[in-house]
C-alpha cells in the first residue's frame, strides 16, 4: 500500500472513531438528561454531559488501535493463536481504558460514598495512586468493556477486512478475465493472419502469368494492408470506423482479384462508427 492511501486509511479510522463516539456520548447524555427529567430529578445538562463525554471520547481514542489490530491479525482458520491474542487484547482494553478513565475524571468510592481522585491526594496536594479504586472500576468495567465495545470494534474490523479482501478478488478476477480474452483476441489474429496472406499470395500467383498489371496492383494493395495491420498489432479492440477501413483494405486487395464480379455495398449506421469492437472481428466474415 503506497504512504498516501496508508496515511488517508488511518485518518479514516481516527475521523470515523471520533464521530461515531461522540454521537453516541451525546445520545447517552440526552437520554440520562430526559431520564432525570422523567422522575423529577434535579439535572443540569452540563454536568450530565462530562462523564458520558469522558468514558466515550477515551473509547474514541483506544478504538483505532484495536481496529488496526484487527486487521492486521484477522481470525481465520486453525488460528487459536490468535484466538488468544484477542482474549489477552480485551483485558488490556479494559486496563487502558481504567486508566485513562481515572487520570481523566474522579472515581465513585463507595468507602466515603462519592466521588474522589483516584491518583490525587486534593488535601495533601501531592501524588496518592489509590490502587483499589483501579481494581474496583477494572472488575466493573471489564465485562462490559470487552463484551460491548471491544468485541464489536473486531467484528466490524473483520467485517471491514472480508469486505475488502472480497473487492479485491472480484477485481483480480475481473482484471484476469480481461488478459484472458485479450491473449485469446491475440491467438485468434494469430491464426488468422497467416491465413489472410496464403490467400493473397495464391491469389497474386494466380494473376502474375495472366494479368502481371493486376499482379503488381495487388502487391501494392498487399504492402499498404500489412502495414496498416502491423501498426494495429497490438490492439484489441478498436472503433468500427477503424475496422471497416481495414477492411475496405483486404477488400480492395480481392477487387483486383476479381475486378467487376466484386461488387461492395456497405450499409452502416453512422451511430455504430464509434463502437468499440474486437479488432479483425469484421475479417473472418468478409472472407
Amino acid at each position: 500500500i503506497s504512504t498516501p492511501i496508508l496515511k488517508n486509511n488511518i485518518l479514516r479510522v481516527w475521523l470515523a472513531s471520533g464521530t461515531v463516539w461522540t454521537f453516541l456520548a451525546i445520545s447517552s447524555t440526552v437520554s440520562m438528561y430526559e431520564f432525570d427529567r422523567s422522575f423529577g430529578k434535579p439535572a443540569m445538562l452540563r454536568q450530565e454531559i462530562i462523564l458520558p463525554f469522558v468514558k466515550d471520547l477515551i473509547f474514541a481514542f483506544l478504538t483505532p488501535f484495536v481496529f488496526f489490530l484487527a486487521r492486521r491479525h484477522p481470525v481465520q482458520r486453525n488460528t487459536w493463536r490468535r484466538a488468544l491474542l484477542y482474549f489477552a487484547g480485551g483485558f488490556v482494553f479494559t486496563a487502558a481504558h481504567v486508566v485513562l478513565r481515572c487520570l481523566a475524571y474522579p472515581v465513585w468510592d463507595p468507602r466515603i460514598n462519592g466521588f474522589t481522585n483516584a491518583v490525587w491526594n486534593s488535601t495533601t496536594h501531592a501524588v496518592q495512586i489509590k490502587w483499589i479504586l483501579f481494581q474496583r472500576l477494572f472488575l466493573y468495567n471489564a465485562v462490559d468493556d470487552i463484551a460491548s465495545t471491544y468485541l464489536v470494534i473486531v467484528l466490524v474490523a473483520h467485517a471491514v477486512w472480508y469486505y475488502q479482501h472480497f473487492r479485491e478478488r472480484e477485481i483480480r478476477a475481473s482484471q484476469l478475465e480481461t488478459q484472458l480474452t485479450k491473449a485469446r483476441l491475440k491467438a485468434l489474429k494469430s491464426q488468422m493472419q497467416p491465413h489472410f496472406l496464403f490467400n493473397t499470395m495464391h491469389s497474386i500467383s494466380a494473376l502474375i502469368l495472366i494479368d502481371p498489371l493486376a499482379a503488381d496492383k495487388m502487391i501494392t494493395r498487399l504492402g499498404d494492408f500489412l502495414r496498416i495491420s502491423l501498426d494495429n498489432d497490438d490492439v484489441q479492440f478498436t472503433t468500427l470506423s477503424r475496422e471497416l477501413e481495414f477492411v475496405k483494405g483486404y477488400l480492395e486487395i480481392e477487387k483486383v482479384r476479381f475486378g467487376e464480379r466484386l461488387i461492395l455495398i456497405f450499409d452502416v449506421s453512422r451511430d455504430t462508427l464509434d463502437a468499440d469492437i474486437p479488432h479483425l472481428l469484421l475479417q473472418p466474415l468478409v472472407e
